[in-house]
């Protein structure tokens, strides 16, 4: 389940079900391949579960999302049926719903990526004042809208009051161009130093300064998609609520506010190619929380219930565009939310692939031939993580 080979032109990789984003960095090394994906940034992720639920990377301006780069999977049904080389042309209704939806429907024991060429790569990091958050945000909206596709930004407010900019992009020269030309933010409020630029290849560049070996890494989160872009009475109204909210963790917690930019070629794959229904996002708006004496869930608990209200209201106006990497008893109609347009189909798909909902999550489908599951009080309360059983 941890085996990962490559063909013969290292153009793709093939993930056993069982490794981990750590042990690909490991096969990267030990193949010598040169070509990238769109990989999240935690390397104790598991890879299928990030693909199956979308998988926004640092790369997902320049190639999608990392269920955009999986060409084939292989699987196994509730009924134990084993189906191998699921993709666009074998089982596509399965390939559609498993790219973004896939815990629904089966054990995904391997997937098959599609390598990039992207070239160097390029990672800015500054530490910032808070003071320069709705300028940030600001900043991050005008470089979307001018100059799309082109890197990630991450603008973090952190619990400890700091400010972190990132900058990750393929195509440097052109990036650090606009940069240096536009100092990022015209007007000043989010001054960049140029200097703290680094440029390599790209795994190179990515172990050093992008991986949560370098940067943080967060037990528990709860995202927003936004598909406008921000105005500045909006960057100005998220500031001081994101200061609200990091001013208001639970004692012994921290966390971080994050607008992160993934516009670009997330836009590029049309609509109906795979379960993930937010081709139209620009943002991504996120609360995290991490290391405290007292269960993560709880806390989160804690948190969201106070500030989940105000979180819904930055991202799309209709309130429907939930990253479906996240279980949140806050959300009136968390399906509807995850799935969007899509909803219906795979609605129908849970019942041909699921009749008997052997599989079950916590905020999962459920074919229709069956009562909906029963969910315990306290399942309810402590669990915010998506769960797995079977009947």
């Amino acid at each position: 389940m941890k085996t990962i080979t490559t063909d013969a032109g290292k153009s793709t990789l093939r993930i056993g079900g069982g490794s981990l984003f750590s042990d690909v960095l490991a096969a990267i090394d030990a193949l010598n391949i040169t070509g990238a994906f769109p990989l999240g940034d935690c390397t104790s992720v598991g890879v299928t579960g990030y693909a199956l639920s979308g998988g926004i990377s640092v790369l997902t301006p320049a190639l999608g999302l990392g269920l955009d780069t999986v060409i084939a999977l292989d699987a196994v049904l509730p009924n134990g049926t084993i189906v191998l080389n699921i993709s666009k042309d074998h089982h596509h209704d399965l390939f559609f719903a498993l790219r973004g939806a896939g815990p629904n429907f089966a054990i995904v024991t391997s997937v098959t990526l599609q390598l990039k060429d992207v070239g160097d790569f390029m990672v800015l990091s500054q530490s910032l004042p808070a003071s320069s958050l709705s300028g940030c945000i600001l900043a991050a909206s005008s470089f979307a809208h001018q100059f799309p596709g082109a890197a990630r930004v991450d603008v973090s407010l952190n619990s400890d009051s700091s400010l972190l900019v990132l900058i990750a992009a393929t195509n440097p020269e052109k990036v650090i161009g606009y940069l240096q030309s536009s100092n990022f933010s015209s007007n000043g409020t989010c001054p960049l130093n140029m200097s703290a630029v680094t440029v390599g290849p790209f795994w190179s560049v990515y172990r050093n300064h992008v991986s949560a070996d370098v940067l943080p890494s967060y037990e528990n989160y709860s995202s927003q998609l936004r598909d406008h872009f921000f105005t500045e009475e909006d960057a100005q109204h998220v500031a001081e609520v994101a200061q609200q909210m990091m001013g208001g963790m639970p004692a012994n917690a921290t966390g971080s506010f994050l607008v992160s930019v993934i516009n670009g070629a997330l836009n590029n794959f049309p609509l109906d190619s795979a379960a993930w229904a937010h081709r139209n996002a620009k943002f991504a708006i996120a609360l995290y929380i991490f290391g405290s004496s007292v269960p993560t869930s709880l806390l989160m608990n804690q948190w969201m219930v106070r500030f989940f209200p105000e979180l819904r209201k930055m991202g799309n106006p209709n309130h429907q565009a939930i990253y479906p990497n996240d279980v949140n008893m806050l959300i009136q109609d968390p399906l509807q939310a995850f799935y969007g347009v899509h909803l219906e189909r795979l609605d129908k798909l849970k019942s041909e692939y699921d009749p008997g909902n052997r599989i079950r999550l916590l905020m999962g489908l459920r074919a229709k031939s069956k009562k909906k599951q029963k969910i315990p009080f306290s399942v309810l309360l402590y669990s915010f993580q998506p769960l797995l059983f079977f009947a």
